[in-house]
């Protein structure tokens, strides 16, 4: 893989202990709803709480992978966490 083709590489990942952490820093915020991005996945919407560009960069023991591969040829939504 070229080095091209690496900068739209992106892993969607899950993390409950991860969305547990979100969620208690939205609260602080004052975030009475904060929103948790979907991604599809076969044909399914799943619940990410982050977007990577390495395995490298996973940090939570329960993560899982969802999807990995080309940014441009995922549907995806947002997520409000952060903003």
């Amino acid at each position: 893989m070229s080095s091209v083709d690496n900068i739209y590489k992106r892993i969607f990942i899950f993390s409950q202990t991860q969305m547990d952490e979100l969620m208690k820093l939205e609260k602080a915020r004052g975030s009475v709803a904060p929103v948790f991005g979907t991604v599809i996945v076969n044909g399914t919407k799943k619940t990410y709480t982050d977007i990577l560009t390495s395995r490298n960069n996973i940090r939570y023991p329960d993560t899982r992978i969802l999807i990995e591969g080309d940014i441009r040829s995922i549907k995806y939504t947002e997520s409000t966490i952060g903003k």
